[in-house]
């Protein structure tokens, strides 16, 4: 699924030519129950760049069970970890070196891995693993049992991402709504810079964001999803750290 999925047709009709993109029908149009308190649905964006295939999964307040889990010595890719943790949702996380370590702080079971970043980054926590918040890493509880700190922040109240390079690459976000609900998504075919992906997640979802934090993308990004109501994967390369639902 790492690939553009449109279809360009050209038609010769009486010597004048006419190109028609095809978008291809994605299996989860609608919002569809993953299990109690977790939903997901696809969404296609078209931008001048191209078409970009969003894929959403909404986390309830009353289900937010979210946990962290981290190997730096045996990273795996996202279905690998799914598979390992027996996982109902799997996420990759934050950025890493080429040692597998991470170059954002980590909080899992409250220790602590990696170093703490200053302005403009975010961080997703939770006190329990359950009712996860989003804050500018300025107000990180220091007893959070689980944390993850991340950059850039793409959406904060009225304040929308506009800066960084032209770079278009496979997206990851973690965001939260008015409600409360926690959602996790990736934009699979990889034709959004930083700024787009900030215009679109406030703009173009309709989800009633709050706030929007940009998790590791391109080759790190993936999403796995696994009940009997909802099967879906896309794949990563080996990442040290995942988000997950048990």
């Amino acid at each position: 699924m790492r690939y553009f999925f449109c279809i360009l047709l050209t038609v010769i009709v009486l010597g004048t030519s006419c190109t028609t993109t095809i978008t291809p029908p994605t299996q989860y149009q609608q919002w569809t129950t993953v299990v109690t308190g977790v939903r997901f649905k696809q969404m296609v964006v078209n931008q001048a760049s191209g078409q970009e295939l969003f894929s959403i999964v909404k986390i309830a307040p009353s289900q937010q069970a979210l946990l962290l889990a981290y190997d730096q010595s045996n990273p795996k890719t996202v279905a690998e970890w799914q598979q390992q943790l027996q996982a109902q949702v799997v996420i990759n996380a934050s950025y890493f070196d080429e040692q597998y370590q991470p170059t954002t702080r980590l909080v899992i079971n409250g220790e602590t891995y990696g170093p703490k970043l200053r302005a403009g980054t975010g961080v997703a926590q939770s006190l329990t693993g359950q009712g996860w918040s989003l804050q500018p890493s300025a107000t990180t509880a220091s007893d959070a049992l689980y944390a993850v700190e991340s950059y850039p922040i793409l959406l904060h109240g009225a304040d929308v991402y506009t800066a960084g390079s032209a770079d278009t690459a496979q997206r990851t976000v973690l965001a939260t709504d008015k409600t409360g609900a926690i959602y996790l998504m990736v934009a699979e075919y990889g034709v959004l810079s930083l700024s787009q992906l900030a215009d679109i997640v406030t703009h173009e979802l309709k989800l009633d964001l709050t706030m929007a934090l940009n998790l590791d993308g391109g080759t790190s990004t993936g999403l796995v999803i696994s009940t009997p109501a909802v099967q879906y994967q896309e794949n990563s390369l080996p990442v040290p750290a995942v988000l997950y639902l048990p």
